[in-house]
């Protein structure tokens, strides 16, 4: 098959770099044996540096079977796109030559699969040594041998979109040796392998390829393109303080992976922005719509965990909440898993993490990490597969989140009394039952208010009434009825005013939260701030 310019190579040119001297073939970091290439429906990328002009002949072998070729630009760039292959498990072996060159280049072991990108901070960065249950985990990951791949993006920075990235980890096949280098938030991600490895358990017949490109302590803005940024021209950018400047962890360690062709985007980060909500707000939409561009994806689906307890004001919660109205976009909530360990006790010794013991790491690096990796594949499940009948169907279409409160109403019973009833059961929620339960870490002391209602008043400022779950002053308490799937609660208020919103969850770590139970999932409904339409 011969692969003109105009048919494949031209999206990619952009995004390599170039190449000269007589008798040069190179490929980028991200190609090598073991790696993991893009699979049907996505086309399968292959691309590098040669002499201008060179004939460039790709043949695979093995799993699948084809043949390639193109011409290197004038700058030695030269790219396949080649047309979907179907995934196997079954390795491929690809030979690369030049017409100029007279070394080829043998990549062995290679599958054609999925590839998953996971990027943030710290929380994405903590690895599977610090997580509870995480020496069964290590123990274990050499039985996804056949099919699981992962690589390791080094911290590094650039001024401009490099064309190649530094790993500290190249393509490797899954081992206990690639998950653990015995070091905190060392060789790999936590909750990037254990997303990985449910989604492996679900579809074991696709190969997946996991990249963690992370940096522990990062703000957001260091990851978004200047494009990204240009998008928010009020709030304020994070100024060239290396290695935390504007764009640079995007250059170095984003740039080089976008003409691979992912099938999905893992992103945990947030907190070091936690100051600036309404920033944050238009920093995130605009991330996830550029990487869009950059990638050249425009359903790329983008999975992020909503932040655990950290010192986290709940309007950050809320805006990254609000990127849920973009398409293909979806939310992991850590509200509940807090783990701050239990007071004065001492963290285990090594790295054998029990919810007995304090944390080492600090409450703001929840061990948790098996609950987040869950989530996120009831998450990602229905995107990743492209399809929530296929997800439904292995148990992984989750409830949806009640994000914009829409099946929230309120009827006056009298002068003075108020019934707020919130409803699933008239919605496409996709759930079974509603109720109240604790955090991860104290699932018996929901003795906190779980909401609160603002009424109006001619006094200035906001004024709040707690609504706890056990019966109020007034001997109203919350009652669910599981047959017409609503939760109704009373709200009394002095006249003339009236309810006018209703919060939940509004706290940096609530002691008492809504859960809703749905397709075999018991998940906390986020946190939502609604304006009350009276019935």
């Amino acid at each position: 098959v011969n692969v003109t310019g105009a048919q494949f190579v031209v999206v990619l040119l952009a995004t390599v770099g170039s190449a000269s001297g007589t008798g040069t073939l190179t490929l980028p970091s991200v190609l090598s044996d073991d790696a993991v290439i893009a699979a049907a429906p996505r086309n399968a990328a292959i691309w590098g540096w040669a002499d201008p002009g060179a004939t460039i002949t790709v043949n695979v072998t093995g799993g699948h079977v084809g043949s390639y070729s193109t011409t290197a630009n004038t700058t030695g760039s030269w790219a396949l796109l080649l047309p979907p292959v179907n995934p196997t498990v079954t390795p491929s072996d690809v030979l690369i030559t030049s017409s100029i060159a007279t070394a080829p280049i043998h990549l062995r072991r290679v599958l054609f699969g999925d590839i998953i990108i996971c990027g943030g901070q710290s929380n994405m960065q903590f690895s599977l040594n610090l997580a509870f249950n995480g020496s069964a985990e290590i123990a274990a990951a050499g039985n996804y041998a056949k099919n699981l791949r992962l690589l390791t993006v080094q911290r590094d920075v650039a001024p401009s979109p490099k064309t190649d990235a530094k790993l500290s980890q190249v393509w490797t096949v899954s081992s206990s040796h690639a998950v653990n280098d015995n070091t905190s938030f060392g060789i790999f991600s936590a909750e990037c392998y254990l997303t990985g490895r449910r989604l492996l358990d679900l579809r074991p017949e696709v190969p997946l390829g996991l990249i963690s490109s992370c940096w522990s302590g990062s703000m957001i803005q260091p990851w978004m393109p200047p494009s990204a940024l240009a998008r928010c021209p009020t709030a304020k950018a994070k100024g060239n303080s290396s290695p935390f400047s504007d764009s640079q962890m995007f250059n170095a360690m984003i740039a080089p992976l976008t003409p691979t062709q992912p099938a999905a985007i893992l992103w945990h980060q947030g907190e070091e922005n936690s100051g600036n909500p309404v920033e944050y707000r238009c920093f995130f939409t605009s991330l996830i719509e550029d990487w869009r561009m950059q990638f050249q994806l425009v359903s790329l689906p983008f999975i992020f965990v909503q932040l655990q307890p950290c010192g986290i004001p709940p309007a950050l919660r809320y805006a990254q909440a609000s990127t849920l109205t973009l398409p293909n976009v979806a939310m992991a909530t850590a509200l509940d898993l807090q783990d701050a360990g239990p007071a004065g006790v001492a963290p285990c010794p090594g790295f054998d993490q029990l919810p007995s013991c304090g944390n080492p790491n600090g409450m703001c690096h929840t061990r948790w990490k098996q609950d987040i990796a869950e989530r996120l594949v009831a998450s990602a499940a229905p995107l990743i597969f492209n399809s929530t009948q296929v997800a439904s169907a292995s148990g992984m279409a989750p409830p949806r989140s009640p994000f914009v409160g829409d099946f929230v109403n309120m009827t006056a019973k009298d002068y003075r009394t108020y019934e707020i009833a919130f409803s699933v059961g008239n919605v496409d929620s996709r759930l079974d039952s509603i109720g109240f339960g604790g955090t991860r870490e104290c699932t018996l002391c929901c003795n906190t208010p779980a909401f609160a209602v603002e009424y109006e008043s001619n006094a200035p400022g906001e004024h709040w009434m707690p609504l706890g779950t056990v019966a109020d002053k007034h001997g109203k308490p919350m009652v669910y009825d599981p047959v017409k799937q609503v939760l109704t609660f009373t709200v009394v208020v002095e006249p003339p005013f009236a309810p006018a919103r209703l919060r939940h969850g509004w706290a940096d770590a609530p002691q008492c939260l809504l859960f809703a139970s749905g397709s075999g999932f018991t998940l906390p409904l986020p946190p939502f701030n609604v304006s009350f339409v009276a019935t």
